[in-house]
């Protein structure tokens, strides 16, 4: 009878233990349950940012093509306004030859020598 009273009691320490442990293992998976839904609400925020990161990125690119599209395009004028200018310059020098020996002023005669030649020019057609 002491043998059924100590399987008995032993039995009742194993239910109690069982009991214990299934307690235990219910907390523990609500507070696991728990976690995972906070993590999961962390996750959802983070692939919200990372997509509103790719869209600004993707903007981003979009404006520095564009830029990068207009400084090219500025380059080539630059280079183009470049060569006529040096042309216009270069153009500009060829009129102005110094001949030695004509004294400063002598520009003001062959203007004045010009229009008395029109003049002359103009009364012979008259």
């Amino acid at each position: 009878m002491e043998d059924t009273d100590s399987d008995h009691g032993q039995e009742q320490m194993d239910d109690e233990g069982f009991g214990l442990i299934l307690k235990k293992m219910r907390e523990f998976r609500k507070n696991n349950s728990q976690q995972m839904k906070e993590i999961r609400k962390e996750i959802s925020k983070t692939i919200t940012r990372i997509e509103e990161a790719e869209k600004w990125i993707g903007s981003a690119k979009n404006r520095i093509q564009v830029a990068e599209e207009a400084v090219t395009e500025l380059l080539n004028l630059q280079i183009h306004l470049q060569s006529k200018l040096t042309d216009l310059e270069s153009r500009s020098r060829r009129g102005n030859v110094r001949i030695h020996g004509v004294k400063e002023g002598a520009e003001e005669l062959q203007q004045k020598m010009r229009y008395g030649l029109f003049w002359d020019f103009q009364n012979e057609l008259d």
